[in-house]
């Protein structure tokens, strides 16, 4: 009986699901060549783009500083290196995350012994956002460095930090908005795309994706509660308090950190009832 509900708690956010959401993104980007170069050549606006490979999780560590992981990688046969963030906070796409993350692919793009950087590759950093971070109701921002005296002339070095509004709608009137219809949509019936309705479609509908999200959905929530259990007892809460509200909301709040969605989502994954998510609101 309890398999089964959570199977049908699973079922139930797995059909919410949209590109937006970073799991759910993942998933439908890994292995997928096509439908990372879909979104490359849109967001960059070059049908010639050709992506050789994607990565999810792609993580470049470090023994001395900040390690970085990127929600996808891709490699073109242009010598491009790509990484898209899905950013549904607007403080996960503050400035100084995105020059980080230029940095990691521009350190990353030249071989070990090379002397000559004008060889380094082209990188993209893009964050699409779930809002107009910049409020000017475009949905692309450009971020170049430039020579302030030199009339802001660019000053090139292959390097790009590219913001994508998640918000923006024209109706489907151009390809851009197409694309942004399709990321914020979760019925694959529903989107323009055919690669992309074909990704979600299969993790929506087919019985072979659909385990595959059930199992990665049970381990984000087996995962998520332990965090929270963990955090509780970190500060002196007795283990027996583990199902109060205040661990409650540890294991929602530590869900949400892991699988990268927000609360709400968070609580309909652990399929929740009401009273017990208006109990631990007030400490979310």
């Amino acid at each position: 009986m309890a398999d089964e509900e959570a199977r049908q708690r699973n079922l139930a956010c797995i059909k919410k699901f949209r590109l937006l959401d970073d799991v759910f993104f993942e998933m439908c980007l890994h292995d997928c060549i096509e439908a990372g170069q879909r979104l490359a050549r849109v967001i960059i606006d070059d049908d010639s783009i050709v992506v050789e490979t994607v990565e999810v999780q792609k993580e470049f560590k470090s023994l001395q500083a900040h390690s970085f992981r990127f929600d996808a990688y891709l490699e073109t046969q242009k010598d491009q290196r790509l990484e898209i963030e899905i950013q549904r906070d607007d403080r996960g796409a503050v400035p100084e995350r995105a020059n980080c993350h230029i940095g990691v692919l521009d350190a990353n793009s030249l071989g070990k012994n090379e002397k000559d950087y004008s060889k380094k590759a082209e990188t993209f950093s893009i964050f699409i956002t779930e809002h107009d971070t910049e409020g000017l109701g475009l949905p692309l921002y450009h971020v170049e460095r430039c020579v302030l005296e030199a009339d802001g002339r660019l000053f090139g070095g292959k390097s790009h930090i590219i913001y994508v509004n998640g918000a923006y709608d024209d109706g489907g009137k151009t390809e851009i908005g197409r694309l942004l219809h399709d990321l914020r949509c979760s019925e694959p019936d529903e989107m323009y795309d055919e690669v992309l309705a074909d990704r979600v479609r299969y993790f929506k509908q087919n019985d072979e994706g659909v385990e595959k999200m059930c199992e990665l959905m049970d381990n984000l929530i087996k995962e998520g509660e332990a965090r929270g259990e963990a955090r509780g007892e970190a500060r002196g809460e007795a283990k027996g308090e583990a199902k109060g509200h205040s661990a409650m909301a540890e294991a929602v709040k530590a869900l949400s950190d892991t699988a990268k969605v927000s609360v709400q989502v968070a609580m309909d994954m652990m399929k929740l009832p009401q009273e017990q998510r208006k109990a631990i609101a007030p400490l979310l």
